[in-house]
């Protein structure tokens, strides 16, 4: 195609390999944080990579424009010198001698390109941009890091670009579907009988899905922060609430598939892509809580203090219901903490509380918070109240980056306290449904190590109320 295209194939080995190392370096990150690889899905979010540009890493970024630097040097140099002697008449021998060094550096580029990518899916060198050890493929669309890992960037990327589609069941009928809605309805009847029924009051809900909100202790084996507890109101509010952990269907980033299982109650983990870029922009009829509390008379209004088009929000929010969406650019409440990037808990807590107050009707409002997203920096917070060191087999170069996130996390913790407070006095009635979207990508190098897998997809999760309701022990909830 390259050739083609520039007519030297010497020109369009560079631009194969700047484009490769491009790719390379964009896997880099997405594994560095999520322990997931670049797949060809992602594409759908290209046109916000400048929203993106503010999470990633400058080192490897830096890392990949040397990288392309001397990709060009040495194309440049190669070309320049090849249309110089080949005005010469050379002999067969001499033709061949002047051609290895050529390809020999080609070579050496592609080695160059090989070494760089060893970080690309686990960052503990076990990956490469192509498998040559053997033919064998295991292709497991479940796990994309195994998937990429077993058998190279690009026979997993080929296999990504297939159509997956469920095989039809043996039996299958809308008969035999109907069949087993009307057995689960009797169920729910008889077990229905014996339930309290429930009040017809209409009370304000709020959903908070917290911007990469864990409990610390779960990780604090490996990054040891001494004894001052991060999040004690958290800690404090889960003994007197009903509270448990929330199950989280991704790490270290993901945040518009957790928030799909949440407001559908549809599991992502059968659609082998992103809903919110792939699904629901097409699917005006994508069922969701928010357009239950629509038909009873709520006012919905989802709130994001970001990009408003990230993960097409713009178009998937009124699909799924929402009434009103406000995006960063659409908050009142828009301050930031000392030299953090993105829009604090407090500014978003109070952007709530002042809708809740105006608001002639029940409301349903959906937060999606954004003070503790990745990157972690070590300036973010002029204040530092905590001290991590590194413990069994953690990286020690690590450790303050956990810091930074530990001062983020604390200073929501602060913020949920006064948010609810502030709860506490309304009129009417309110209930706040808090869960953290899933573990930020710090815990990265240790995720299939000592990190207990069970832990590592679990958050906190509690159901405060303003009001007397029943304390009850949430466990380990699934949010679908």
């Amino acid at each position: 195609l390259f050739v083609g295209i520039f007519r030297n194939w010497r020109i369009s080995m560079g631009v194969l390999f700047s484009l490769a190392t491009i790719v390379m370096y964009i896997n880099t990150e997405k594994m560095a944080s999520r322990n997931t690889p670049f797949l060809p899905e992602d594409l759908a979010m290209s046109g916000e990579a400048g929203g993106l540009a503010s999470m990633i890493n400058l080192e490897r970024f830096l890392n990949m424009l040397f990288t392309i630097s001397i990709i060009i040097i040495i194309t440049i140099i190669v070309n320049k010198i090849s249309k110089k002697i080949w005005h010469f008449k050379f002999s067969k021998r001499q033709k061949i001698a002047i051609f290895i060094p050529q390809i020999a550096l080609i070579l050496i580029c592609a080695h160059f390109l090989n070494l760089h990518t060893l970080e690309i899916r686990n960052l503990s060198g076990k990956g490469t941009f192509i498998k040559v050890e053997n033919l064998e493929t295991s292709i497991d669309f479940t796990d994309q890091a195994y998937n990429y890992r077993t058998n190279g960037f690009i026979l997993a990327t080929i296999s990504n670009l297939q159509t997956k589609t469920q095989k039809q069941p043996e039996g299958y009928s809308k008969e035999a579907v109907q069949k087993i809605v009307q057995k689960y309805q009797k169920i729910a009847e008889e077990n229905n009988k014996n339930r309290k029924k429930l009040s017809d009051e209409k009370v304000n809900v709020v959903y908070v899905m917290s911007e990469s909100f864990i409990d610390p202790k779960l990780g604090k084996h490996l990054y040891d922060y001494g004894n001052k507890e991060p999040i004690p109101y958290t800690q404090e509010i889960k003994k007197s609430q009903s509270s448990g952990w929330a199950a989280s269907s991704e790490y270290g980033g993901g945040t518009a598939n957790v928030e799909f299982e949440a407001l559908t109650g549809l599991s992502n983990f059968f659609l082998n892509s992103i809903p919110y870029t792939s699904i629901v922009p097409a699917n005006k009829d994508t069922p969701s809580i928010v357009k239950n509390f629509n038909e009873n008379g709520y006012k919905t209004i989802a709130m994001h203090p970001y990009n408003r088009n990230m993960y097409r929000r713009e178009v998937v929010y009124p699909n799924l219901g929402f009434q009103e969406y406000k995006s960063a650019d659409g908050f009142k409440n828009n301050s930031k903490i000392d030299n953090s990037k993105y829009i604090s808990d407090e500014s978003a807590f109070n952007e709530v509380l002042a809708e809740l107050k105006n608001s002639q009707k029940p409301e349903f409002i959906h937060l999606v918070t954004m003070q503790n997203h990745m990157p972690y920096e070590e300036n973010a917070y002029s204040e530092h109240n905590f001290s991590v060191n590194a413990k069994n087999g953690a990286n020690p170069e690590n450790a303050k980056t956990v810091q930074a996130y530990l001062e983020g996390i604390s200073r929501s913790d602060k913020a949920m306290k006064n948010f609810l407070s502030e709860i506490e006095k309304l009129n009417e009635k309110t209930i706040v449904v808090f869960w953290g979207d899933h573990w930020p990508g710090i815990y990265g190098e240790m995720f299939e190590k000592e990190l207990n897998k069970n832990d590592i997809r679990r958050t906190p999760l509690f159901v405060y109320s303003n009001f007397e309701k029943e304390k009850k022990d949430l466990g380990t909830s699934s949010l679908i």
